[in-house]
């Protein structure tokens, strides 16, 4: 199952993040969902890595990460695996930057780099879905 969450509204990152913890709250109170993976692009990444820190999730995919945005910065201290996608040719979230994150993550990790830029223009989607699918099956189905 796929569960998808948009924001209510932007509120600085504090919200966002209990949006997303109230979603896994909720999905775990099911007691039918006991695997649990997030999914974030640029934004949503940053808070995806809040989030990862905070829960104990089976693995975390990070598509065009930033360090930081209006004061929300991305936390590094989730042990769970890692996706990092991310584009060369990034302009807003640049690729030296990118290199300087994915570093510093802790836990097993594991990195698409794409000639692509921010918004991963050009044919590369269906590499990027094909790898988050790939990532996602071997960890919360195995």
């Amino acid at each position: 199952m796929v569960y998808s969450v948009d924001y209510y509204r932007y509120t600085g990152g504090s919200g966002e993040v209990e949006d997303i913890l109230s979603v896994i709250s909720y999905l775990r109170n099911l007691k039918r969902i006991h695997n649990i993976g997030i999914l974030g692009y640029s934004y949503g990444a940053i808070i995806g890595s809040i989030v990862a820190a905070k829960v104990i999730s089976k693995g975390f995919v990070a598509m065009s990460i930033l360090k930081s945005t209006n004061g929300v910065e991305i936390n590094l201290d989730s042990n769970c695996p890692k996706l990092m996608i991310h584009g060369k040719n990034d302009e807003i979230a640049p690729y030296s930057e990118f290199e300087k994150i994915y570093s510093q993550m802790n836990g097993k990790k594991d990195c698409l780099t794409l000639d692509t830029d921010h918004f991963y223009s050009g044919n590369v989607m269906s590499t990027v879905a094909d790898s988050v699918l790939n990532f996602f099956s071997q960890i919360l189905f195995d």
